[in-house]
């Protein structure tokens, strides 16, 4: 993808003609082999039984514990080449009935593994789509140097995955192609030399998120989202989810051709992706055409705390989804945070900024509009105290008014941890990951640094937000699409009561909800899902 930057920026920020080809090739490539079947995959390496429908990729590419699932993996294979059904178990996991390329594909783009220009060829034979993914730069090419397609060379010569690809489900059964395909970096990117800024991994965070978010939706069948901005979007993981749930199973949605042909006229609806890395900008312009959103996708490459509703292409959204930077990092006390993790000095910085424009995007919705995030939580006991006031900044007023009646805000939270143990968490992750911290943080320096700046505690969790319909002037005043029209109105508010709650959760929040399949934690989820907003 770095290699398309320059048609890139002359398409003014769309992704180029050669790259949604490319996408869309190696989406059906990776259908074919059974990659989008997440249970199946799990299966293979061993996980089906704890993780459900959660595949922790963030483990399985991790060089401490990628051994152990290098050794499932070949056992898998095995199992199934002796097996008297294998056949059948082939054509089960991969339709094509060859499994040693699924088992294949799991090591080169989950485990981020090395393989040899010879069994890549051989693995994936359409020599097209690897010129194509070499053409704008998914692949590594290490060993001798030549064209890609070099038979000479082709033996000795060493190719891996630049990024990792990560199928995310977003239907209802996980034997199906219903899943969102993501590109993004490996959460052990490191190496790749200074100011290389990389694109957040998807993380159990990002998995419980997407939960929470294909949760309400099928709660609110009726209120399916048509527009939708994911804020910090990265590689564009909550946003494309959300949206092809919408698609699937959501009106006004109509499957058939016309759908299919990717008009922009067959889409009513409207995906913006808001961003400030650049290359992450790049990754989310792929994976919208990975996922066959490209004619409803925009991309804004923008900095939340300074965009403006009027820069974005869409006016009103239904929903607004952010996986926010949320790691407190008073006077830059946490050497090379990457960008994406940094929360400013008490880690809500950009949160406040997310809440801040969430306002703006929700506050004119005829129907109402909701607002989900995900993070580490600060003092999550005045937390909703905090995003009212934040709320209103967004609106520009010092207090509630009569637009915000019957405005609902709720945070749900796990374990909560005192500085000193949150400080404890932080450093330990920074000695056993060389690639996102450095190893001379101080847990000590670190706990005084939080505690100077009021955190107290700290806690994994979500934040939502319910916003009431309008019924003012201005949104009658607005047509379907969300942009003004002639028609005069007058203003209806009805008084409704105002919440803000605050909800205790068993730790590990994240995974309870994004696993599906853990019958310790089924109360944990019901209590969570019967307060979906």
């Amino acid at each position: 993808m770095e290699g398309e930057e320059s048609e890139e920026k002359e398409a003014g920020g769309k992704i180029s003609r050669k790259s949604i080809e490319a996408s869309h090739r190696l989406r059906q490539f990776l259908e074919s082999a059974g990659y989008c079947n997440v249970r199946q995959v799990n299966s293979l390496l061993g996980l089906e039984e704890t993780y459900g429908r959660l595949l922790p990729v963030w483990e399985i590419s991790d060089p401490r514990l990628r051994n152990a699932f290098v050794t499932q993996l070949a056992a898998a294979e095995s199992r199934l080449k002796s097996s008297a059904t294998s056949a059948t178990e082939g054509t089960e996991l991969c339709p094509t009935g060859d499994f040693s390329i699924l088992t294949f594909l799991i090591r080169f783009f989950l485990m981020g593994l090395p393989a040899s220009r010879a069994d890549l060829l051989r693995h994936i034979p359409d020599q097209t789509l690897l010129q194509q993914l070499d053409n704008i730069g998914l692949l590594l090419v290490e060993g001798p140097d030549g064209p890609f397609n070099d038979a000479s060379s082709r033996d000795k010569t060493r190719v891996k995955s630049l990024v990792q690809i990560v199928p995310v489900p977003v239907g209802d059964t996980v034997y199906e192609n219903d899943c969102a395909l993501l590109l993004t970096d490996f959460a052990q990117i490191g190496g790749l030399g200074e100011g290389f800024e990389p694109v957040m991994y998807v993380g159990p965070d990002s998995l419980g998120l997407v939960a929470a978010t294909l949760g309400s939706q099928e709660k609110n069948g009726a209120m399916a989202p048509r527009r939708i901005l994911d804020v910090c979007a990265g590689c564009g993981v909550q946003g494309i989810a959300a949206m092809l749930r919408a698609r699937m199973y959501g009106p006004p949605w109509e499957m058939g051709q016309q759908q299919q042909s990717g008009s922009k006229e067959a889409f009513p609806h409207e995906l913006i992706l808001l961003e400030l890395n650049p290359r992450a900008a790049r990754f989310a312009h792929f994976n919208a055409a990975l996922n066959h959103l490209e004619a409803v996708t925009s991309v804004v490459v923008g900095d939340v705390n300074t965009v403006r509703i009027a820069d974005l292409p869409c006016p009103v959204f239904d929903i607004v989804l952010s996986n926010p930077p949320y790691i407190p990092n008073p006077q830059q006390s946490v050497p090379k945070l990457h960008q994406y993790g940094d929360g400013g000095t008490t880690g809500e910085e950009v949160t406040q900024g997310v809440v801040s424009l969430a306002a703006q995007a929700l506050s004119r919705n005829r129907t109402g509009g909701r607002l989900y995030t995900v993070g580490n939580l600060t003092n999550v006991d005045t937390l909703p105290d905090r995003v009212e006031r934040w709320w209103c900044d967004g609106l520009q007023c010092s207090t509630r008014n009569e637009e915000q009646q019957g405005l609902q805000i709720k945070a749900y939270h796990g374990l909560k941890w005192s500085a000193a143990e949150y400080a404890a968490l932080v450093h330990n992750h920074a000695l056993g990951d060389t690639g996102a911290l450095a190893h001379d943080l101080s847990a000590k320096k670190y706990k005084e640094a939080l505690e100077a700046t009021g955190v107290r505690n700290v806690a994994n969790g979500f934040v939502f937000v319910r916003c009431p319909p309008f019924k003012g002037d201005k949104a009658r005043r607005m047509n379907s699409s969300g942009m003004e029209s002639d028609a005069a109105a007058t203003s209806s508010i009805t008084s409704q009561a105002y919440t803000k709650n605050v909800i205790a959760l068993q730790d590990q929040v994240w995974q309870v909800l994004a696993m599906g399949k853990d019958p310790e934690a089924t109360e944990t989820r019901r209590r969570l899902t019967e307060h979906w907003l």
